[in-house]
């Protein structure tokens, strides 16, 4: 039976450590929260336990036979000189939490984070720039290999111009099309969405009706369509859904989730068939709540809020189901 899990940094900005916890029966019961550890070839031969440290929020992603992860800001392997980097790293998981063919992703960098989805052998990341760049980057991996393509720019097919936003995309492999979901650049808030047969290439920057976020939005697969949730735009804490109608190429009218607020984006998951999602509190509250829904966009079909005990997040948690 799959198990839900959750994975987070520590609930000050200075407390760089990678937490997890799991839920193997019914939501809210998750079991205590632990540490994320990888092993490492030592110079003595044997491999060693190591702390996986994290500054900001993970990215997961299920595969066949393994959890991939993927983070900035040192979360997989200490950065060059000082030890902080705004480099990309992996890892992966066949028994959580312990972190093994942990890597730096060559040439990248980002001041956010990276998301995932699962494309051909493997699976396709996506991050925006560091610094000024707010190009949105892709790069594949290999899950055979362990090991990541060049990275390459994102652009609109239509005009040939990269994709720019200024946070963390979300996207999904929705039945063999790529859809990607970002928010706009500096001030402007506005959400958009295009889609992709190989990564590189986009077709739409389109703008999501009514949809507007001051943070990286999520989005999975529920139901057999793309629903995405998102914390509003400036001065709007609350948590919104929509849902892709793929056939009219238009998103169903944003609605609230339920009356839950948070300061960071939230994250999504299926288990036992319904949708999951988790974030932490409005500012000032770094605990962790979850809820369900069968219906994202029936406000009173979500479940009331639930704390997850002994967790606490500075930017919120990640989640997947494996």
């Amino acid at each position: 039976m799959p198990n839900l899990y959750l994975a987070w940094k520590g609930s000050d900005d200075d407390d760089t450590t990678l937490w997890t916890i799991r839920c193997s029966t019914q939501v809210p019961d998750f079991d205590q929260p632990q540490q994320v550890f990888r092993t490492e070839q030592t110079s003595l031969g044997p491999q060693q336990a190591l702390p996986v440290l994290c500054s900001s929020k993970p990215a997961l992603l299920a595969l066949s036979d393994r959890i991939l992860v993927a983070a900035a800001d040192d979360v997989i392997l200490p950065g060059p000189g000082s030890g902080h980097s705004d480099n990309l790293s992996s890892g992966y998981c066949q028994s959580w939490p312990n972190l093994i063919g942990t890597q730096l992703v060559p040439g990248t960098a980002t001041s956010w984070a990276p998301a995932l989805a699962p494309w051909g052998n493997g699976a396709l990341m996506v991050w925006n720039g560091d610094g000024s760049d707010t190009r949105i980057w892709c790069s594949n991996y290999s899950q055979s290999f362990n090991v990541w393509s060049s990275q390459f720019l994102t652009e609109l097919e239509n005009s040939g111009q990269p994709i720019q936003s200024g946070s963390t995309p979300a996207i999904v492999n929705f039945s063999g099309t790529l859809l990607m979901v970002w928010r706009g650049e500096g001030s402007n808030d506005n959400l958009y969405y295009a889609t992709s047969q190989d990564g590189l290439h986009w077709q739409g920057n389109k703008g999501i009706p009514g949809a507007a976020s001051t943070i990286a939005p999520a989005m999975t697969i529920f139901n057999g369509v793309p629903v995405i949730c998102f914390k509003g735009g400036t001065n709007d804490d609350g948590i919104h859904a929509s849902v892709y109608n793929a056939a009219t190429d238009s998103w169903a009218p944003v609605a609230q989730t339920g009356g839950f607020g948070t300061s960071h984006g939230p994250s999504l998951a299926v288990y036992q068939g319904e949708l999951f999602m988790a974030w932490k509190g409005v500012s000032g509250d770094t605990s962790l709540w979850c809820a369900t829904t069968s219906d994202p966009l029936n406000p009173k079909a979500w479940s009331g809020q639930k704390n997850i005990p002994g967790t606490g997040s500075s930017v919120g948690p990640a989640a997947v189901v494996f």
